[in-house]
């Protein structure tokens, strides 16, 4: 007669949710009163937990990543609406650093695909840009 091992018991998911949580194997093996080489042993490839772990540790990433999800979704629209109030500051450095920023999320970062005989600082990229930010400004006020 085999004898069948319940993996869903206490002991088994209070070490999964250990293992998740950080916690190390001679951590957990105190925790739960059982040996360092045993703990080790359920969550080796073939050890005992190591699917139920796999398993637990996808869903509470997934769930985590919802709620990530959602929260960001609520404040996307307050953070553009900053980025945009930050182009009426009064400091030209605020404003170059707003239109930067709305300009690399619509059209990417600047020297993406530049090669690397561009500046090593990548300095050059933010004065090109605030060199025609100067100009379309000068143009706008001579009106």
């Amino acid at each position: 007669m085999t004898k069948t091992i319940d993996i869903k018991n206490q002991k088994y998911q209070k070490a999964v949710h250990l293992k998740y949580e950080g916690f190390s194997y001679p951590e957990i093996a105190q925790l739960l009163l059982v040996s360092p080489v045993t703990v080790k042993r359920w969550f080796r490839p073939s050890g005992l937990l190591k699917d139920e772990y796999d398993a637990y540790e996808k869903e509470t990433n997934a769930m985590c990543d919802s709620v990530v999800d959602s929260i960001f979704k609520k404040k996307v629209e307050v953070a553009a609406t900053m980025i945009i109030a930050l182009m009426g500051s009064k400091k030209d450095t605020m404003k170059f650093r707003a239109a930067k920023t709305i300009l690399d999320y619509c059209f990417g970062k600047t020297g993406v695909n530049k090669e690397p005989e561009d500046e090593a600082d990548g300095t050059g990229q933010y004065l090109e840009l605030e060199k025609i930010l100067e100009k379309i400004k000068r143009k706008s006020t001579s009106k």
